[in-house]
């Protein structure tokens, strides 16, 4: 029996799918390739943003740091404002206002160049920074330079009722001393009084 036998040309076939894994390959080469340059490109955007978070830090820290000074410097003030309420000379104590007079001032000049500095610092820290950021940290200096104002305006108060009542306890001291020393001097009357005059020589 004859067994026919027929060979099919398989090689366009070849060729074809040979074609078809030449193209995958090099389409697989250059999306690689567009990968990397897309991760590069990612990191080089991440890049200012990762620098930006420290001095977006630096600036919360001062600004903190601003604050809580602003708050320190209350409580000086307040405890400063109890020891001026005093209204006499016996209950004063000027050694402890003194002292605390001088640091509040020092605390006042500290501060306020701190936030000229906090101020500088936004300027320059990020130019190109979104404007909504922008308008939050000149908030926040609005926002410091204003508790600064009105310590400096209370402190300014409290020395002038320092100074007050220091007129008003050395005018009330003079009185009194002037009253005693009214009361202690003879009069007219009293001194022709005999119980005032001098006895005479040889007098029994």
């Amino acid at each position: 029996m004859a067994v026919s036998t027929s060979i099919q040309d398989r090689t366009s076939e070849f060729h074809s799918v040979l074609t078809q894994v030449q193209k995958q390959r090099h389409s697989n080469k250059i999306g690689a390739q567009r990968q990397s340059l897309l991760s590069n490109a990612q990191k080089a955007d991440n890049a200012p943003a990762s620098a930006e978070k420290p001095r977006r830090s630096e600036f919360a820290r001062r600004a903190a740091e601003i604050g809580r000074g602003i708050s320190g410097t209350m409580a000086k003030l307040e405890k400063l404002a109890q020891l001026a309420k005093r209204k006499t000379l016996f209950d004063d104590r000027p050694l402890e206002i003194n002292e605390l007079t001088y640091i509040i001032k020092q605390d006042l000049s500290s501060l306020n160049t701190q936030i000229s500095s906090l101020q500088t610092l936004t300027r320059v820290q990020n130019p190109s920074a979104a404007p909504q950021q922008t308008e939050h940290a000149k908030n926040v200096v609005f926002l410091l330079q204003g508790k600064l104002t009105d310590v400096s305006a209370n402190f300014k108060d409290v020395l002038e009722l320092r100074t007050q009542n220091i007129r008003a306890s050395r005018s009330r001291t003079e009185n009194f001393v002037s009253a005693v020393s009214s009361h202690a001097l003879p009069t007219e009357g009293q001194s022709a009084s005999p119980l005032y005059s001098t006895p005479a020589r040889g007098s029994p």
